[in-house]
């Protein structure tokens, strides 16, 4: 049985960072501050040095491919997941093909 050849043209790429650690504190911190308010001056500064101290947390680092098909009518996205900042460790691929309408 053959396959039908679909042909995809290149679009862009985009590269994100993805912080896991530090987001959670961070909003752990802010419902805090929002239930407690008199404490908010000091809930901003130590949420202020929990940024400063998590510099160097690990992290997650996302290539995102994009294509379109003729028409553009398809789009498929092409999510490379790395562990370091340099991109050579690769984790994970996925691929997704979304119908625009």
């Amino acid at each position: 049985m053959a396959r039908s050849a679909t042909t995809w043209y290149y679009l862009d790429t985009h590269t994100y960072n993805i912080d896991f650690q530090n987001r959670s504190r961070t909003v752990l911190l802010g419902v805090i501050s929002a239930l407690i308010p008199y404490l908010t001056p000091a809930i901003g500064i130590g949420s202020i040095l929990d940024a400063l101290l998590g510099q160097g947390a690990p992290g997650m680092y996302v290539k995102l491919n994009r294509y379109y098909r003729k028409g553009y009518q398809f789009y498929k996205y092409c999510y490379h997941f790395y562990y370091d900042a340099a991109m050579r460790y690769k984790v994970a691929y996925r691929e997704e093909i979304k119908r625009m309408w």
